[in-house]
């Protein structure tokens, strides 16, 4: 039997190379939602407010009614249920000034855009002064945001026992985030005030990994916001849906039995 040569070298097998496991994705965090006092504005950081012209304009409109209202009443020319309708149409003047005036306030903004962060207030100007110390600033990360897009909602309005259709358009801003677990902000958007006769917040919006923010009119004018986001955001088209809400049923009560 031969034996084997001491002197000779073992060549040892060749090695395999194995490559190692993909990285797992890391799980989806939740974006921060602050105080207004936990807020600290950067100065490389730009605002976008509300601007509520529209408010001001019908506001005039209702005090030039009440004044009218008023000065045929003293010449004798109107009754006095009208005069009372036109002091009630200067009062609701006043509610529509302050509610311009609340727009002007320095903390009064929607939106702030920088190279690292997205603010978004989801709450609007009208209404978050009346508990400013709850968390409704969102806070978006540039990192975490995929695109950004413009998108118009066309609502289809059909009055009750009307045939006649009338419809209203609805600018949103769209973030598509990624790596962001949105459930924390619906359930704060689900706490928020909802008007009556609506189903909810409709200043912010979040449907699947998008949260939409609703601008109407903003100082500065919409095309300028995109011109702001593009500069650290990629930028899809801009599109346009369509929408439609019915008018809510009465109840009523069922026909008597006949005979």
């Amino acid at each position: 039997m031969d034996l084997p040569d001491p002197t000779r070298a073992v060549v040892p097998p060749p090695s395999v190379d194995v490559a190692p496991p993909p990285p797992a994705d890391p799980p989806p965090t939740a974006p921060r939602i602050l105080r207004r006092a936990e807020l600290d504005l950067r100065p490389d950081e730009r605002l976008v407010w509300s601007r509520a012209t529209g408010t001001l304009v019908i506001a005039m409109i209702c005090f030039a009614l009440a004044g009218l209202a008023a000065w045929r009443y003293a010449a004798g020319t109107l009754s006095l249920g009208w005069t009372v309708a036109g002091g009630f149409c200067g009062l609701f003047g006043v509610g529509l000034v302050l509610g311009w005036r609340s727009s002007l306030r320095p903390e009064a903004w929607l939106l702030s855009v920088g190279p690292e962060r997205i603010l978004i207030s989801i709450r609007p100007y009208l209404s978050d002064k009346l508990t400013a110390g709850d968390p409704h600033i969102l806070e978006l990360p540039v990192s975490a945001i995929a695109s950004v897009r413009q998108s118009t909602n066309r609502r289809m309005h059909q009055a009750r026992g009307e045939s006649g259709i009338s419809y209203t358009y609805v600018a949103y801003l769209d973030f598509r985030t990624r790596g962001l677990d949105l459930e924390p902000l619906r359930q704060q958007l689900a706490r928020e005030w909802k008007p009556r006769g609506t189903d909810g917040n409709e200043h912010v919006l979040v449907e699947d990994t998008m949260v939409r923010v609703r601008l109407g009119s903003t100082r500065p004018e919409a095309q300028e916001v995109a011109y702001m986001l593009g500069e650290y955001l990629v930028l899809e088209p801009d599109v346009s849906e369509t929408g439609s809400r019915k008018p809510r049923r009465k109840h009523r009560a069922p026909d008597p039995p006949a005979g």
